[in-house]
């Protein structure tokens, strides 16, 4: 990385880099690994339940410097420096730099920007139980243009992104939130 940013080393083409990815995904595919999560595979149902903890948004806790965890409504970020951390923990105090509570529309846009990683796709009918979102209905014309562009499909109510929909993951996640983003 600093190497490309102090010029050293010059990035490939991304027409190289997408060929490449292409022909890993074709590789791991035939080898029995699942591609369960934008930038994750595994095998036999060995998926990394650590970060499915994230993208599912359930609880986590978090261990370690400038380590973040999730309980509930409250979100919450470790001391990030090693003797402060470890100076807390020495008084038996929680090491506790930063705390923030995850409002329920700060949840609905986690839910579409997190859901959409995985291969299981974004649940229509929970963002419109959970949160009152029809995003069906209120971004119907995007959700079209996405499918015909070849980003996304939709299968009952989810929404999945297609091969190439993951290259444009984050565009496409982001065109789906609610216009109070």
């Amino acid at each position: 990385r600093y190497q490309v940013e102090r010029r050293e080393v010059p990035l490939p083409p991304d027409d190289l880099v997408a060929d490449r990815y292409q022909r890993a995904v074709e590789f791991l595919a035939q080898s029995g690994y699942d591609h369960y999560e934008i930038s994750n595979y595994a095998r036999d149902n060995q998926r990394c339940r650590h970060n499915l903890a994230y993208w599912l948004q359930r609880d986590y806790i978090a261990f370690g410097p400038a380590a973040v965890g999730t309980i509930g409504s409250l979100r919450y970020k470790n001391e990030p420096d090693i003797f402060r951390y470890v100076k807390n923990l020495a008084v038996n105090k929680l090491p506790v730099a930063d705390e923030e509570e995850v409002t329920s529309p700060k949840r609905l846009i986690e839910s579409i920007m997190l859901s959409l990683r995985l291969s299981s796709g974004l649940n229509t009918d929970i963002l419109k139980s959970e949160f009152g979102y029809d995003i069906s209905e209120v971004r119907r014309s995007l959700i079209d243009g996405l499918k015909s562009a070849g980003d996304i499909i939709e299968e009952h109510d989810h929404l999945l992104l297609t091969a190439k929909g993951m290259f444009r993951a984050d565009m496409v996640a982001s065109a789906l939130l609610p216009d109070f983003v």
